[in-house]
């Protein structure tokens, strides 16, 4: 059985909930206070549906994985401090939000011809962003504590890049991919 990735559907979200909140425990464990407040919430996924930026991964019929892919801009990575973008402002570029892999497939690789399910994901957002010709590539942010995905992000082909601040005025560090 392989894996596949496509849009979420309305009738997804009570199965891509459960794999935030098993995110916020694995953050919870490690120390990470990002996610901690309930968030994303419910209607942050129904948002991104109605968008058309959610989408799951399945194993079979299993939602395995969820992440947000957006091609506006992002607000929060207007400015950059301690650092820059790879590319200028203006060029088109892909955010990708709110991703998690379920616990039981963040190491797995046997399902993905030997790359994890994360790595999966990333190749799909690279083609996408190929397939659309955005020159600004692949923009992303976590928690500067979250370690686990911030090497996944770099064993990924993604740069550090800075620190942008959120919304809530939370800080996180920024990561962008342009090719190998």
């Amino acid at each position: 059985m392989n894996l596949t990735i496509e849009k979420s559907k309305e009738s997804d979200i009570d199965n891509i909930m459960p794999l935030f909140d098993a995110a916020r425990t694995t953050m919870a464990k490690l120390g990470i206070d990002q996610w901690q407040d309930g968030y994303p919430f419910k209607e942050d996924i129904q948002g991104d549906i109605q968008a058309g930026e959610s989408y799951v991964v399945k194993y079979g019929s299993d939602i395995i994985a969820t992440f947000m892919l957006m091609e506006r801009k992002e607000p929060t990575y207007a400015n950059i401090y301690d650092g820059s973008w790879l590319t200028p402002t203006e060029n088109r570029y892909a955010t990708i939000h709110r991703i998690t892999v379920s616990p039981e497939f963040r190491k797995s690789k046997a399902h993905t011809g030997g790359k994890s399910v994360s790595a999966f994901i990333m190749d799909y957002v690279k083609q996408y962003v190929k397939n659309k010709n955005l020159t600004g590539g692949i923009k992303i942010d976590t928690h500067e504590g979250n370690i686990p995905m911030r090497k996944m992000l770099e064993k990924n082909g993604f740069k550090y890049c800075g620190i942008i601040y959120l919304k809530s005025g939370s800080k996180r560090v920024a990561y962008q991919y342009c090719g190998e």
